[in-house]
């Protein structure tokens, strides 16, 4: 299921929430009808916590089916919380915090920016029970942002190059395509939630418009022009979550 939806009419609403195929996290303040849409969309448990004090989930924290990476900074009764909701979780002892910005991960591998140390890559290879590269890449340091991906595929800013992005596709072990979310923003993660289930894209709110934003149409595979409200309907063929 594909379904265009705002966080109190905020489009960026990946950087609000984390998902895996089994569970969703959102800030404790999140709108209710926002919670019940990824239960639905994504068909997880969720589990409502701040982290680091703050509703950025989908910027602290980086997770796949296995795991979740957490900052260093992390408040001890965000932790406890995450653990007793059943998440496998680790704390990266490295100088960096926005981990869902700068490590892009699913169950076959994670592809990371190239300023972590040794130590923390050990760490993410223990609780992502992946293999973990560093990539560097021509334009951008914060991998985590510019992609999304599944263990079925995955989209990636446009301005990446092939050769770029078919190495990335060779860490995840998955098709990865050029795309944008939010009329044109490249930067995926802002604007996107996804599991092996459904992916959620942000949409813009205007009085009186509410026309589907561009958004990686031949991943996502809707028509953007005619998408509406709520879920959508495919018209190419998805690969970055099974139907």
């Amino acid at each position: 299921m594909i379904r265009r939806t705002s966080y109190a009419r905020n489009p960026n609403i990946g950087i609000f929430c984390q998902a895996n195929d089994t569970v969703a996290l959102v800030p404790r303040g999140c709108p209710r009808v926002f919670e019940e849409e990824v239960r639905d969309t994504l068909g997880v448990e969720v589990v409502r916590t701040n982290i680091c004090g703050t509703s950025l989930i989908g910027v602290f924290v980086a997770m796949n089916n296995q795991g979740a990476l957490l900052p260093k900074n992390i408040y001890p009764e965000e932790r406890k919380l995450l653990e007793e909701a059943g998440l496998e979780v680790e704390v990266c002892p490295d100088r960096y915090t926005a981990l869902g910005n700068t490590i892009l991960v699913n169950g076959k591998g994670a592809a990371v920016s190239p300023g972590f140390a040794r130590a923390s890559l050990k760490v993410m290879e223990d609780v992502f029970d992946c293999e973990v590269e560093k990539v560097s890449l021509e334009s951008f340091t914060t991998l985590g942002s510019i992609a999304l991906a599944t263990d079925l595929g995955g989209v990636i800013h446009p301005v990446v190059s092939d050769e770029e992005a078919e190495g990335i596709a060779e860490i995840l072990e998955v098709p990865i395509e050029a795309g944008t979310v939010n009329r044109g923003i490249g930067f995926i993660r802002t604007g996107a939630i996804a599991n092996s289930r459904g992916i959620m894209v942000g949409r813009h709110h205007r009085p009186g418009n509410h026309k589907a934003p561009g958004c990686a149409g031949a991943v996502v595979g809707y028509n953007r022009r005619t998408a509406p409200e709520g879920p959508a309907t495919p018209d190419k063929k998805y690969f970055m979550y099974n139907k």
